[in-house]
């Protein structure tokens, strides 16, 4: 099925009631492989092989005009995955309220599963709940965590958490902690210092704080032994000029991952290529993605040895727009790479072999929106 013909036959089954899909039509896959899309201004699942990264089927969940939203996927056995969204605005106007679905491959439907509340996160843990961080899209400043289980992926039970901006977070394999970068509220000069903060999932209270001072934290990642990954894009944060009462200044880049104990209490730093952004963990592996005056680059780190492995410079024209990790059919864990050419509509997804210390690349036609899950 080309991708235009999937959104034709999703057309009809937009995601604005409880159930949403496209019909009844089954999309066989032994080994599905789960991209988020934005399709002609349809926000869709597209299903692809995991042999070959070919498309299969897609799915509609909703209309979103001109203006894409962030968004998150996790993969659960029987064909089942949890899509989640952030709302979106066009103009002066809402385009798309914030929603989390659960979708079939068997039947192409997708059910509701949280109306009204949506994110970029959805963390998959070991007792094969999801686990998802949200924000209010009114106002940005209060949030819930939300879990989801059973043979529906229904929603299990939900907590406040403690009044903030929202920023990068993470949820960590047994479900008894969620970690999040905060950042100022709008309005707030960018003295102020960025924080990392544990929560406890089972009372929505911060236990554990770690400030960066001058620094500039980008990506969040959790590892195998638990410990928090923190990529620091800027050992001093630029200072535009639009702040008031201060010089303005380039910044200084950053060349490090710090990693944290999980009660934040420990630290130790990872030396990387300067300028590291998004961060993601395969096995033992730390993907660390930066840019360069020759273009961006995806660096591959042994997390045992503390020893860089691997470079892989991309394309000339194309920007790194999603850092992944998947575990496939197969057992293997493969980093996963998402790029975009110049802005554009042209995306392509790299495979990264970490036992080869090699990259594959596949061709995707349309909007990526950089989140993947198999």
């Amino acid at each position: 099925m080309s991708r235009a013909a999937g959104a034709l036959a999703g057309a009809a089954c937009v995601a604005s009631v409880l159930f949403s899909g496209c019909g009844e039509q089954s999309i066989s896959a032994a080994s599905p492989f789960y991209a988020l899309v934005d399709s002609g201004g349809t926000l869709a699942v597209d299903v692809l092989d995991q042999s070959d990264y070919h498309l299969i089927g897609s799915i509609a969940i909703a209309t979103v005009g001109d203006a894409a939203p962030d968004g998150a996927l996790a993969a659960l056995p029987g064909g089942r995955v949890l899509v989640t969204y952030t709302g979106s605005i066009s103009g002066q106007r809402v385009a798309l309220t914030p929603g989390t679905q659960v979708c079939s491959l068997d039947t192409s439907q997708c059910a509701t599963v949280w109306p009204g509340w949506g994110s970029a996160t959805a963390a998959k843990l070991d007792d094969s709940s999801v686990a998802v961080p949200a924000w209010d899209f009114a106002n940005f400043t209060s949030g819930k965590l939300a879990f989801f289980g059973g043979s529906n992926l229904g929603l299990r039970r939900q907590l406040s958490l403690a009044p903030s901006m929202p920023g990068p977070a993470a949820v960590s394999r047994d479900g008894r902690h969620m970690y999040w970068l905060t950042y100022p509220t709008p309005g707030i000069e960018s003295s102020v210092e960025l924080r990392l903060v544990r929560v406890d999932a089972v009372t929505g209270r911060v236990d554990a704080t770690h400030g960066f001072g001058k620094q500039l934290p980008f990506g969040l990642a959790i590892d195998p032994s638990g410990r928090v990954l923190v990529s620091i894009l800027y050992d001093r944060a630029p200072i535009p000029p639009t702040s008031a009462g201060s010089r303005p200044t380039a910044g200084v880049l950053g060349s490090s991952v710090v990693a944290f104990a999980p009660d934040l209490s420990q630290q130790a730093a990872i030396r990387v290529q300067s300028g590291p952004s998004r961060i993601a963990v395969a096995g033992t592996y730390l993907l660390a993605a930066s840019q360069s005056s020759r273009g961006d680059v995806v660096a591959l780190y042994d997390l045992n040895a503390g020893a860089w492995q691997a470079t892989f410079k991309m394309p000339a024209g194309w920007t790194v727009s999603g850092l992944q990790s998947v575990r496939l059919a197969s057992g293997a864990e493969v980093g996963i790479v998402v790029l975009n050419q110049n802005g554009g509509s042209r995306f392509r997804l790299g495979v990264v072999d970490l036992e080869h210390d090699s990259i594959s690349w596949h061709e995707l036609d349309g909007h990526a929106l950089g989140s993947v899950a198999a």
